[in-house]
């Protein structure tokens, strides 16, 4: 069974369309809302269009990532699905053959479509390092995780107000070489404007900090980071000169 973790704060109308995207008539799931205290009508938008089984927590919290702990914490399904208000489930049927797994080993990913134009963005068939370090990573709300895997490894860090949940991927592909797969579909369509998405005005923070946590906990990475930024600008100028070709080839076959 999924688990839907739904963080919202002030934003009941997209609230509403994230439940109403969510197939409660065709699926048994749970469905947890993480609200921070809206000041606005969302609380009514849950009384209004959500069964009474869902479970809405409605409190102070100290960021997204300590509100997704907390769905994580009250999550009794064997998958984890973070749908954050306004972000909306296209693909009913990816999210049931999920729901009716019987085993919980993979941490399955998909497509999505992005803000107002549904602008398509595709991830990575094959999840590398390279994608998690140097192209933004996977979206929460594309990605389905066994939950056990947080009771094994831990939650997301609090303590970072960014990239706490590209971290934790990143933790999970390079140290604990979990099985990550893609779905071969769309599964969402994301509103836009989250914090650590290229149009945020902390975008530059965001990266910041991804080198700070690379630095301070994946040292034996920082290196190639480097090097891989130092090919992106190289191909970006130039993408058929012989010197990228060759600088490629070498990071490539380095360690052959």
């Amino acid at each position: 069974m999924i688990s839907v973790i739904t963080i919202n704060l002030n934003h009941a109308e997209g609230l509403r369309r994230t439940i109403r995207s969510l197939p409660y008539a065709k699926c048994t799931f749970e469905h947890i809302i993480i609200d921070g205290q809206s000041s606005d009508h969302s609380v009514e938008v849950v009384k209004e269009e959500s069964p009474e089984e869902t479970i809405l927590i409605c409190e102070k919290d100290g960021g997204i990532y300590d509100a997704m702990n907390k769905g994580i914490r009250l999550a009794k399904g064997n998958y984890l699905y973070f749908l954050n208000s306004g972000d909306t489930l296209v693909n009913i049927p990816v999210f049931d053959r999920i729901n009716n797994l019987s085993e919980d080993e993979v941490i399955f990913y998909g497509d999505r479509l992005v803000g107002n134009e549904k602008r398509l963005q595709q991830f990575p068939t094959s999840l590398r390092l390279s994608h998690l370090m140097f192209n933004g990573g996977i979206a929460h709300q594309s990605q389905f995780f066994p939950k056990k895997y947080f009771d094994q490894y831990g939650l997301y860090d609090a303590n970072e107000r960014i990239i706490s949940d590209w971290a934790w991927n990143l933790t999970a592909l390079a140290i604990h070489r979990l099985p990550f797969q893609h779905c071969g579909e769309v599964v969402c369509h994301y509103e836009g404007g989250g914090l650590s998405s290229s149009e945020s005005p902390i975008h530059d923070d965001a990266v910041a900090d991804q080198a700070k946590f690379l630095k301070q906990q994946l040292p034996f990475l920082l290196e190639d980071y480097d090097e891989l930024e130092t090919l992106s600008r190289m191909k970006k100028r130039n993408d058929h000169s012989k010197i990228f070709q060759l600088s490629e080839w070498i990071f490539r076959n380095k360690n052959t």
